[in-house]
């Protein structure tokens, strides 16, 4: 018997989508983990080489990381099937 993720993928975009700064780290990193968990998570090198937005990324979310922890341009992306939006800039302070 197939179960159905949308719920579940929901309530987890619902979650990063209220992400702000006062989150904890902590909880900032089981968000994402769980992401990791229904495959709702991708890793790109920079913003620039995210795919382009269409009905087959809608609700996936992607992490921006750069080579270098140092360089700017990390954060958690999420796609509504016409544009990626950056919701959570992790870049250090």
């Amino acid at each position: 018997m197939a179960i159905d993720l949308t719920p579940v993928t929901n309530a987890i975009s619902a979650k990063l989508l209220a992400l702000d700064s006062s989150v904890s780290f902590a909880d900032m990193r089981h968000y994402l983990a769980a992401t990791s968990i229904i495959g709702a998570t991708q890793y790109y090198d920079s913003a620039g080489l995210l795919p382009a937005a269409d009905s087959d990324y809608k609700g996936q979310i992607a992490l921006t990381m750069p080579a270098s922890s140092a360089d700017s341009g990390n954060g958690l992306w999420i796609c509504d099937a016409t544009s990626w939006t950056k919701f959570q800039d992790l870049d250090s302070a």
